[in-house]
């Protein structure tokens, strides 16, 4: 195993990653906001170290790991801005309802089920035929709509935030 100075930062912010996750775990004030900010440090995290995965070819020795990152992006927007809720309000608290926030990331694991329930050789000829140029058509469709949460969930956060600002509340 092999890593140059980039995966070396990669593996440190991974570890930073999973320390501040459990950190924010232990903290007894404004629990529903430290639990959302470290939800959202681990997908960051996890993130993270699949670049490693990738990079240092692992992908070749444990192939079920595989694709495991790939909803994280439909996760970051919804847990930022439940976050700045919960964080610009003491007294929100999540609820059942706010799940449907994370809809588009379950469309996306529902859709990329197939291919998780796969047999490792199949995703790696997958992984060689995405690394070709070839990626399967459902990335195509699914692809451009992380982008889309992206935006729109910032400028939600955005939104939301400037609204309490304007109120005269803190956030």
């Amino acid at each position: 195993l092999t890593l140059d100075w980039i995966q070396v930062a990669a593996v440190v912010g991974t570890v930073q990653g999973l320390l501040l996750t459990g950190v924010l775990l232990t903290q007894r004030n404004n629990r529903t906001a430290n639990r959302l900010l470290a939800a959202l440090m681990a997908t960051f995290t996890l993130f993270l170290a699949s670049d490693v995965y990738y990079a240092t070819g692992l992908i070749r020795v444990y192939p079920h790991f595989f694709g495991l990152s790939y909803p994280m992006p439909w996760v970051f927007g919804p847990l930022v801005y439940l976050y700045a809720v919960a964080a610009s309000d003491r007294s929100w608290r999540f609820h059942p309802r706010h799940l449907v926030h994370f809809a588009p990331a379950l469309v996306v694991v529902v859709a990329s089920l197939p291919f998780y329930l796969a047999s490792g050789a199949e995703k790696i000829a997958q992984y060689d035929r995405f690394l070709a140029g070839n990626p399967p058509p459902l990335i195509a469709v699914l692809a451009p709509t992380k982008f889309i949460s992206g935006i729109a969930y910032t400028a939600a956060t955005l939104w939301r935030s400037s609204r309490r600002n304007s109120s005269g509340v803190t956030s």
